[in-house]
């Protein structure tokens, strides 16, 4: 990254918000801790990455608080927060928003420079940061724009609670570790992509084999980012595991391309028979995963047992009676009862060739009379206590 060429907007001691934007370009490497980059290279989540280099940045830059990376989608063109360096305290983390919503944004990755914004002395924002700038009660921030082969993946965001922390020398010194940084996220999300990839394409084949519809696939990864985003606090789970739900709850009925047509296809209800049939989706799913993914290591393994989970035993029912493998209540991964209490509210709520689409009322009172038997009773308030951003899915996903 050079700093030579710096845009300022404003003085750092003007009374007016400060802004200054950095051209991207390559640099040296940055200074070797054989120990952290060693940890670095290991099986492990994202998190734990981000502490690591957190740890390494603060020894010569003790004013940065936090290293926030923020997931960016081409498909739905949403931003989402993915994970953070600081554990417990995570202000920025579980926002999401269309990345329209925040020009700016977009503009560093159009121009791929990187930005650097203050508070004023008054306390004004600069223009462009996002609200949960201000509800972090950051004093300043560097944001970094990450690509993958060349297409946008999402920002590195480095905050501070100190007001002016990132002057133009400190970003002069920063870049070989923030390019670190983004080259670690690079390749944690790249190896994580190539096993979604690769098992999307499984999906898109049997996406041709039946009436499932993109907009219930992008409704799916909404509805389960919102049930798990709602639990975090109480179920303790990370961000990158959100973030896994999203991705991964799209692909839960992958196992459907080993059904026969004429049971897949059929536009009426299933016999017993057939509905027996249509069950192994979930077993034939598993088997898939695992036979597309035995060659994944690294981040990819981290997410082949979620993926996995999800595809598998998302028709289990916290009762024990449903399938495959009849188990119950905390016998059932987290990641399956979520995306289960997803599917069956989608399922509601959308047309079949056999039924038109419930309301959202009716809807909901059909998942509160099955909280607790079929669905786990704390996915099932996380639908029906987040009406609002319900009805904001459909309207964006549509009904189809």
């Amino acid at each position: 990254m050079d700093c030579s060429s710096i845009e300022c907007d404003g003085d750092a001691t003007s009374s007016e918000p400060s802004t200054f934007e950095v051209s991207l370009s390559s640099r040296e490497q940055v200074l070797h801790y054989e120990d952290e980059l060693f940890a670095l290279q290991q099986s492990v989540p994202l998190g734990t990455k981000l502490e690591i280099l957190h740890a390494v940045l603060r020894r010569s830059f003790p004013s940065i608080s936090c290293i926030t990376v923020v997931r960016y989608s081409e498909r739905t063109r949403t931003l989402r927060s993915m994970e953070d360096s600081v554990g417990a305290e995570r202000p920025l983390l579980h926002i999401q928003f269309p990345l329209d919503q925040c020009p700016a944004l977009r503009e560093l990755a159009d121009k791929r420079i990187a930005r650097v914004i203050q508070r004023s002395p008054e306390g004004a924002l600069a223009s462009g940061a996002h609200p949960a700038f201000g509800r972090a009660e950051y004093q300043s921030s560097y944001t970094l724009p990450l690509f993958q082969d060349s297409a946008l993946a999402g920002y590195v965001f480095f905050s501070s609670h100190h007001a002016s922390a990132f002057s133009a020398d400190v970003v002069d010194r920063l870049q070989p570790y923030s390019q670190l940084v983004a080259l670690t996220v690079s390749s944690h999300l790249a190896a994580a992509d190539k096993l979604i990839g690769a098992v999307q394409a499984v999906r898109e084949l049997a996406h041709l084999r039946d009436d499932e519809t993109a907009a219930h696939q992008d409704r799916m990864g909404a509805y389960a980012w919102l049930i798990a985003a709602h639990l975090s606090d109480s179920h303790s789970l990370s961000t990158e595991f959100v973030d896994q739900l999203a991705m991964f709850a799209p692909l839960h009925d992958i196992g459907k391309i080993g059904i026969p047509d004429h049971i897949l296809l059929k536009p009426g209800r299933l016999s017993p028979a057939e509905f027996d049939a249509m069950k192994t989706h979930t077993t034939l799913g598993g088997e898939l995963v695992g036979r597309v993914a035995c060659n994944f290591g690294g981040a990819g393994a981290l997410h082949l047992a979620v993926l996995r989970n999800i595809v598998e035993l998302h028709h289990e029912a916290m009762d024990g009676t449903g399938y495959p493998h009849g188990l119950s209540g905390a016998g059932i991964p987290i990641e399956a009862r979520i995306v289960a209490a997803a599917d069956v509210f989608d399922a509601l709520t959308s047309r079949r060739p056999y039924k038109s689409a419930w309301s959202i009322d009716d809807a909901f009172t059909e998942i509160r009379r099955i909280s607790g038997t079929r669905l786990d009773a704390a996915c099932a308030a996380a639908l029906t206590d987040n009406r609002r951003r319900i009805e904001e899915i459909k309207e964006e996903f549509g009904d189809g």
